[in-house]
């Protein structure tokens, strides 16, 4: 299963990417932003996404907002 992580903190960020590799998951990108993130999906969809709900730049609900963008062009995820 594909697999596209979105976090600010590159250490949980990147300690999910290995446990999730560790049981058989394909990492595929990796996001940092919610902007990123959708651009990352538009560009190499996944079967799967996991995202932090507070990013860059206000850390309010950016990622809820890449959720939302993202449903929007990917509705079978929903």
């Amino acid at each position: 299963m594909r697999v596209i992580l979105s976090d600010d903190a590159v250490l949980f960020r990147e300690g999910m990417a290995r446990i999730l590799a560790e049981g058989g998951f394909t990492i595929v990108e990796q996001a940092t932003d919610g902007a990123s993130l959708v651009e990352r999906v538009r560009s190499n969809p996944p079967d799967v996404v996991i995202t932090d709900l507070r990013m860059p730049p206000g850390f309010a609900d950016e990622g809820i907002e890449a959720a939302a963008a993202i449903r929007s062009f990917a509705p079978r995820w929903g």
